[in-house]
């Protein structure tokens, strides 16, 4: 008995230090002039700083990506999968380079094709179709080499779909993180009535109803950077789900799903239609988002409600999902904590709220 007291007791010493520890990077962070930058003028650019900033201070075992639970490390331009064969389908980024191949054919193709004959991208990407993928590398080269080439023969909004197509090409080869949101962000424009009729007023102007309502909506501003509604997926997942809804998973789907997006659907869900089905570990995590997001913003979630409502009930709160929680809480402040809360309390049984 003694010695599983003096076990017990070692643990609880450990799990107290590291929450100690934890807790102390977490207050270090929030020194940061990011933080009163995001409160003062919030959007999502700078939601994305900010997490970046939380990640980095977290232990490892909480760096994992949100929907294959793959684990993550700080690259040179953001955070990545650390073993991205294992996630991410290969095959779906040779398809995208072979297509590249296709649109540069449509633009005065030969000559292009025949001055990048000599370039390393281009070499490259004619062994797209054999086992060996391209070298990120070779695929960035690419894309610089048509940027300063194409342009001698068409113009830059032409070739704008060849440099999308590299681009989405590298950052799959990467394994590269984006920050999702778990509610969509078309989502959250359903009731922005005055956002929506001032798109289609100025759309000449705007990229897109999204661009227009982040450069000229507070209240849009304001939920597409909610720290609660955004995880890190892997580009492709995220890619993939798009805006659809979230859907419960079963043995049939999955047998009959051929392999597509994901080397093994178990680890990750997978899109299947107009719904994605996520794994069930991250179902109550969404769910209270959604359950959140509905309180906090008085977004309609329609139909849906009762599906979170179970999820929320069902799938209890991981450790990683309370801690999360209670620093965004400190960073989003006192009304989001209100709701978090309440949401957390009804529907995880437990009170997180500092």
């Amino acid at each position: 008995m003694k010695v599983i007291k003096r076990i017990v007791l070692c643990f609880l010493s450990l799990f107290f230090i590291c929450s100690i520890s934890l807790q102390a990077n977490v207050a270090e962070l929030l020194d940061t002039d990011k933080i009163e930058n995001f409160k003062s003028t919030p959007s999502f650019d700078n939601a994305k700083k900010l997490l970046v900033l939380i990640y980095d201070a977290l232990p490892q075992h909480f760096q994992r990506d949100f929907y294959c639970g793959a684990p993550i490390k700080k690259g040179s331009s953001g955070y990545i999968v650390k073993d991205p064969g294992k996630y991410v389908n290969k095959n779906t980024y040779r398809r995208q380079i072979q297509n590249v191949i296709k649109e540069i054919k449509k633009l005065k193709g030969d000559k292009i094709l025949k001055t990048l004959k000599g370039e390393k991208g281009y070499q490259s990407l004619l062994k797209a179709s054999s086992k060996k993928l391209p070298a990120v590398g070779n695929v960035i080269a690419l894309g610089s080499a048509v940027i300063t080439i194409g342009t001698a023969y068409t113009s830059i909004q032409e070739i704008g779909k060849i440099l999308l197509a590299i681009n989405q090409a590298r950052l799959g080869l990467e394994g590269k993180i984006e920050w999702e949101h778990i509610m969509p962000a078309s989502k959250m424009l359903d009731d922005l009535q005055e956002c929506k009729i001032g798109y289609e007023q100025n759309k000449e102007s705007y990229q897109s109803k999204r661009d227009y309502c982040q450069r000229t909506n507070s209240a849009y501003r304001k939920r597409v950077s909610d720290l609660h509604n955004l995880v890190p997926a892997i580009a492709q997942i995220n890619r993939d789900r798009k805006d659809v809804s979230y859907s419960e998973q079963n043995k049939v789907s999955i047998k009959n799903k051929k392999l597509n997006d994901f080397n093994d659907l178990r680890k990750c869900g997978y899109r299947q239609g107009d719904v994605f089905l996520p794994r069930a570990d991250t179902r109550g995590w969404i769910a209270r988002t959604m359950l959140y997001m509905e309180k906090m913003y008085g977004i309609d979630l329609k139909g849906e409600k009762r599906k979170y409502e179970n999820w929320a009930r069902r799938y209890r709160p991981s450790q990683k999902e309370v801690k999360m929680r209670q620093i965004i809480n400190t960073v989003m402040g006192i009304e989001s904590a209100k709701v978090m809360n309440m949401v957390m309390t009804k529907y995880g049984g437990l009170s997180y709220a500092k």
